[in-house]
């Protein structure tokens, strides 16, 4: 009678913890509080840009530092009600396109090798002209999405932007969806 309970009991918090699975980013889950989500970060030799974060919306922390072993800006986007994060976006800039292609090319390569039953489709501007990809990531076993990534390549506008940028933003998508109500 014991075994079976406590078997019963195992097996509905694996299923409790299964269905609980939350998109990565730097392998820590898009998900929880973001005074814990930036501690990991920390722990990993990002820092806070204090000056960035205290001018930006509510519900965002700027971070930088080291990402694929490039200077890195990232952009942490969480619930200002419940300081639930749901996606960070991370942008990486480059003084000439053909470093910023370069890179772009690797980090598509890596995100198809670690993302590999991802749905790849091609994101295009307004004009129609292709500036990057979507990744739509399912869970483990492929019956709903976990997780979209965006790359993008951006061109300078000569304006307020000087250099080529590309952007990686991760989504949570559960959490997504919760941040919208």
């Amino acid at each position: 009678m014991k075994k079976t309970i406590v078997t019963l009991m195992l097996s509905l918090f694996c299923v409790i913890v299964q269905g609980q699975t939350h998109m990565k980013f730097m392998g820590i889950p898009l998900n929880g509080n973001v005074e814990l989500f930036t501690q990991k970060l920390k722990a990993k030799g990002l820092t806070c840009d204090v000056a960035k974060t205290k001018a930006s919306p509510s519900g965002v922390k700027i971070y930088k530092g080291l990402f694929m072993g490039e200077d890195s800006e990232f952009m942490i986007f969480f619930k200002s009600k419940d300081k639930n994060v749901f996606a960070v976006e991370v942008s990486l800039d480059y003084s000439s396109l053909e470093l910023a292609k370069t890179l772009f090319v690797n980090i598509l390569k890596q995100l198809k090798e670690k993302y590999s039953k991802a749905v790849v489709d091609v994101l295009k501007d307004s004009d129609g002209n292709a500036e990057g990809f979507q990744f739509y990531v399912p869970d483990a076993e492929e019956k709903k999405m976990l997780g979209i990534i965006m790359q993008k390549l951006i061109s300078p506008d000569g304006i307020l932007q000087r250099k080529y940028l590309i952007s990686l933003f991760y989504g949570d998508v559960e959490n997504f969806k919760k941040s919208e109500n």
